[in-house]
């Protein structure tokens, strides 16, 4: 019954709303849940405050960004604005929280690789409608890669901003995660199931990872920056 209602919503999303234009913006929306794409942005801003006392936050952001011609899969234009829309989401974010995310999507990111060999889904591009717009990263599907270190990101992030009281990013990471495991869905390689399952598992492990390491997280970058200058000082 589960498997006829996930396979009836993959098909209204999947084929029900597809279009060129359509398919050219989830390109770039999937793409921010890569995780080449999150470690890169979120090492570049949690050393962020580093890079600038030596005036070098560009050249190194300049790096991130040339990720997406790093792309082999002919869509390496989405990895680009990908990773500069990562990069700007970020650029707010207190270099501590996105040290504290790095770690929740690395560690979510291994668990979901010992879940996903327990359930062994096959993709719903195994389906005879379904027709995914990238290259997949391996046969199975349950739980979301892209969906897990995005939730593991997003969790990190809302728990901070609450604290800091600044919903307003807690609301766009928000929004970043449902959008991600949308574009899963949309791009014909995960069951709206699996998405919400990467969801579920990022959310527990980044509330964990918050529980551990967030009361002692800095929400701005003042001990950042005194590191920085103590190093010149030196």
């Amino acid at each position: 019954m589960m498997m006829d209602w996930d396979t009836s919503l993959f098909r209204a999303i999947h084929v029900g709303m597809k279009s060129p234009a359509m398919d050219n913006i989830i390109r770039v929306v999937a793409d921010t849940g890569l995780g080449q794409v999150q470690a890169a942005a979120l090492l570049w801003a949690w050393m962020r405050p580093w890079l600038l006392k030596r005036g070098q936050a560009w050249f190194w952001g300049g790096g991130v960004v040339l990720l997406g011609l790093a792309q082999i899969d002919g869509y390496g234009w989405a990895t680009l604005i990908a990773a500069v829309l990562m990069m700007g989401m970020i650029s707010q974010w207190p270099s501590s929280v996105a040290r504290v995310a790095l770690i929740s999507a690395i560690i979510a990111g291994i668990i979901r690789l010992g879940v996903v060999k327990i359930f062994n889904r096959p993709r719903p591009s195994n389906l005879g409608f379904g027709t995914p717009l990238e290259p997949l990263y391996g046969p199975t599907s349950f739980p979301s890669g892209h969906a897990t270190t995005t939730a593991a990101i997003a969790t990190i992030a809302i728990w901070a901003m609450i604290r800091g009281e600044r919903n307003l990013w807690a609301d766009i990471a928000l929004l970043w995660m449902l959008l991600v495991g949308f574009a899963r869905v949309y791009s014909g390689v995960h069951y709206p199931t699996d998405a919400m399952a990467g969801w579920c598992l990022g959310a527990m492990v980044g509330t964990v990872v918050w529980l551990w390491l967030g009361p002692t997280t800095r929400l701005d970058d003042q001990d950042s920056a005194s590191t920085a200058a103590t190093a010149d000082s030196a």
